[in-house]
């Protein structure tokens, strides 16, 4: 091997290497932004039985990012089908609904 076909090659070494470092640096930011999150809904847990707490987690577009790149096509495909079902366990309210609670709310007053 010549020395320039020598250097080329160890240049496109370190070009992957340095590749995969900041690819890993990206990798672990991931993971310290998702074990926020997981920390922040276990701490949501946290609270008594009695206690009544109504929050929803809304991811942000980073956190939907996150995902969308760290996912397989298998484990996507299983998210938009839990998406569906919960879609359909979530019947809509019509208005005459919503305006009899707050009837209801007011004559219980």
């Amino acid at each position: 091997m010549s020395r320039k076909s020598k250097v080329k090659n160890t240049d496109k070494l370190i070009g992957i290497v340095g590749t995969l470092l900041e690819r890993q640096e990206r990798l672990l930011k991931h993971i310290n932004d998702l074990e926020e999150y997981v920390e922040i809904l276990e701490n949501m847990s946290d609270f008594e039985g009695d206690e009544n707490l109504i929050i929803q987690f809304t991811p942000d577009e980073e956190f939907e990012d996150i995902l969308d790149n760290g996912l397989t096509d298998e484990q996507k495909s299983k998210l938009k089908e839990l998406k569906k079902t919960k879609e359909k366990e979530q019947p809509l309210h019509s208005m005459d609904d919503i305006l009899k609670i707050f009837e209801d709310e007011k004559s219980n007053e």
